[in-house]
């Protein structure tokens, strides 16, 4: 009798399950209240602008140092002259490299960060600026939340209140967060490898399922295990890296995995800068160069 009292109880309990909208991916460019996502093709470097369907924007990360203006040449092209909030989801010059630059000629009105910085050059310019412009510094770690304008929602999953950011591997110290908009969501990983993916699934299982991952670290081996890959499901997987860069990411190993798993992917060194626009519902992709067509083996 208990038995059956008990199978009775997880049938109602699979029944009364909430189902999980899935998106409808569509070829047609989607209009009215869109977020925008776009992962700016900075080389080898990572960068996302993010802008509400209210036309508030936000920088995540500012690409890596060099002499070209990737990222200034485009955000000047699309005439953003004011960012509601910039994010950094770590203090590695790839991820910083024109930040100083952003915040010393676009209006900001504050910087979201893990709250650690090194004491090296590109960093110290940066909080430099920071103080130069009177921007506010807001830090976070999991369990907190932000918006980007209405229902727009960030959820810091890592790193964990209180922890040690100095004894950490920088990469290990990135920002994770979850950004959702409707039933559509965004896995961002900064350069957030093994020991924090594990941590994750530790800790966040539940809330680590998206349709959309920005791959952590570039693709290299060191990130974007088969659980983590498997428990966050995307459907879509980003690579944000440079033209035959000399750190060879993306890794054959994380190709292979993504392409088990079924990911549809993209690459900026290839497609250059990806642009994910959503209701909340449906998603539409564009990429700046068309996708390379395989090479047909030689007879």
């Amino acid at each position: 009798m208990r038995l059956r009292v008990l199978l009775v109880a997880v049938c109602l309990a699979v029944l009364s399950a909430p189902v999980l909208a899935q998106p409808v991916f569509v070829e047609a460019p989607l209009e009215g209240k869109v977020l925008k996502v776009q992962i700016v093709d900075v080389g080898q470097g990572d960068c996302l602008l993010v802008e509400s369907p209210e036309g508030k924007r936000m920088l995540i990360d500012a690409g890596a140092m060099g002499r070209k203006n990737r990222l200034m040449d485009f955000l000047k092209e699309r005439g953003v002259t004011e960012l509601e909030q910039v994010l950094v989801s770590h203090s590695h010059a790839d991820h910083l490299g024109k930040m100083q630059k952003v915040l010393q000629t676009i209006k900001v009105g504050r910087v979201i960060s893990n709250g650690y910085f090194h004491t090296t050059g590109i960093n110290l310019r940066v909080l430099e600026a920071m103080k130069e412009r009177s921007i506010p510094m807001k830090v976070v770690a999991a369990g907190d939340t932000f918006k980007l304008g209405e229902g727009v929602e960030f959820q810091v999953l890592h790193p964990e209140k209180g922890a040690d950011l100095e004894d950490e591997d920088v990469n290990n110290t990135s920002l994770v967060v979850k950004l959702t908009y409707g039933d559509v969501s965004f896995m961002l990983t900064g350069d957030a490898e093994h020991d924090t993916e594990a941590q994750l699934l530790d800790d966040h299982l539940k809330d680590l399922d998206a349709d959309v991952l920005k791959v952590g670290h570039h693709g290299s081996q060191t990130a974007c295990g088969n659980r983590f890959l498997n428990a966050v499901s995307p459907t879509v997987a980003i690579i944000s890296c440079g033209l035959n860069n000399r750190y060879a990411h993306p890794r054959q190993k994380v190709l292979d995995a993504l392409a088990k798993h079924g990911s549809k992917l993209f690459r900026t060194d290839q497609e250059g800068t990806i642009t994910i626009t959503t209701d909340g519902k449906k998603i539409h992709i564009d990429q700046e160069k068309p996708a390379p067509t395989a090479v047909p083996d030689a007879a």
